[in-house]
């Protein structure tokens, strides 16, 4: 019995690490994109003219996510 538990074990990790280094899909990366913009937009040390136009080119992101995924991020 502790053998099959201890197969188990093994096969959930190779299954983990199997599923780890698959590639992310092109959607994925692009919301990654997205969400990593907005926190550099979000950061306190910008003034506001460098905020702004932050969060323009993160818009920009979107639509084009829109655009080329059919869906919101």
């Amino acid at each position: 019995m502790l053998r099959y538990a201890a197969f188990a074990v093994v096969g959930f990790v190779v299954l983990l690490l199997v599923l780890g280094a698959l590639p992310q899909s092109k959607k994925a990366k692009d919301r990654q994109v997205i969400d990593l913009c907005w926190q550099d937009q979000g950061r306190k040390s910008l003034d506001p003219g460098a905020a702004r136009f932050a969060a323009g080119a993160c818009e920009m992101l979107e639509q084009r996510f829109r655009e080329t995924h059919g869906t919101a991020p």
